[in-house]
């Protein structure tokens, strides 16, 4: 994956997604219940993904941030990447993330 190591944080209702960041299902009620506590608990530790300024991975990680009232961190993909690639790495992602295919 081609990103920028480095972790920011912001507001994370001063964050705009992406159109690729729905080219993954939303959870159920119970997946989000569980990211939500988890979070909660141990914080976030997977940052979302940001792309040319927009959240492009990371959707359910960012509404969980605004309900807890935290930062969201983030990182930052390489703004040459085309946006095949950047929809190429947010599918494998959640797939990864959810061994579906």
């Amino acid at each position: 994956m081609k990103t920028y190591e480095k972790r920011f944080s912001t507001d994370p209702h001063t964050v705009e997604t992406h159109d690729v960041a729905n080219k993954t299902p939303h959870q159920t009620e119970v997946e989000y219940a569980a990211l939500l506590e988890s979070i909660r608990d141990l914080g976030q530790l997977q940052p979302v993904i940001m792309y040319r300024g927009k959240l492009c991975d990371g959707r359910h990680r960012l509404k969980a941030a605004k309900e807890l009232g935290i930062l969201i961190e983030y990182i930052n993909l390489q703004s040459t990447l085309t946006m095949k690639e950047v929809e190429q790495m947010v599918v494998k992602g959640y797939e990864n993330r959810r061994h579906q295919t």
